[in-house]
């Protein structure tokens, strides 16, 4: 499976736990901190960061109450604590919730 291919599993993933609610680029990307660019080409897979493959090579490695540790510890100490823009619609902070 290809990077960008995990990458759209991961937002459709994500829209389905919208209740089928469609997630534009520009909300994913600001969510996950790159640009509306950046994103497009992540998920079109035409820029394949080598940090993504590490990290999913590293993470593919360990069991999966492992993973669930890892991300979990990394969401406590990022995404929790990342302020939220109040122009923003329910979408943005959607996707960061479990």
């Amino acid at each position: 499976m290809d990077l960008n291919q995990v990458i759209k599993k991961i937002h459709r993933l994500l829209e389905s736990n919208n209740d089928g609610e469609r997630i534009v680029y520009e909300d994913m990307a600001e969510n996950i901190g790159v640009s509306t660019r950046a994103y497009s080409e992540y998920y079109r897979g035409k820029n394949q960061p080598l940090g993504m493959k590490v990290l999913l090579r590293m993470l593919n490695n360990l069991k999966d109450e492992q993973i669930l540790e890892v991300v979990r510890m990394w969401k406590e100490e990022h995404i929790s604590r990342r302020p939220t823009r109040k122009d923003k619609k329910d979408t943005a902070e959607n996707i960061s919730k479990e």
